[in-house]
C-alpha cells in the first residue's frame, strides 16, 4: 500500500516574541510615565510563562513561507493572549 504524504507548500507563519522593557521600581499603584518617578513604561504590562515572568510589550510578525518575507507586524502589551491577534487573511494557511 502507497504512503499518502500531505505537505502545504504555501502560507504564512506567525509568531509572538516578547519585547522586554525596564519595569523600573515603582509599586503596582504608583503612576507609571511621565508622571511617575520611574523609568517604567505607562503601556508596558506583566505577563508569565511557566515560572518566568516578562514586563513589556509583544512583536505579532507574520511571515510568507514561501518568500521568507514580513508581510505585517504589529505589536501590544505583554499581557495579550496570542490567540487575540490573527493577522492572516480570510482562507490563507496558517
Amino acid at each position: 500500500m502507497d504512503k499518502l504524504r500531505f505537505g502545504i507548500q504555501r502560507g504564512v507563519i506567525q509568531d509572538a516574541t516578547f519585547i522586554t522593557a525596564d519595569p523600573g521600581h515603582a509599586k503596582k499603584d504608583k503612576p507609571r510615565g511621565d508622571e511617575a518617578l520611574t523609568r517604567r513604561p505607562k503601556e508596558g504590562t506583566w505577563s508569565k510563562i511557566g515560572n518566568n515572568s516578562y514586563f513589556g510589550f509583544k512583536i505579532h510578525p507574520l511571515v510568507d513561507k514561501e518568500h521568507i518575507l514580513i508581510r505585517e507586524v504589529r505589536t501590544s502589551t505583554a499581557s495579550l493572549h496570542d490567540s487575540q491577534i490573527d493577522l492572516s487573511a480570510p482562507g490563507q494557511t496558517v
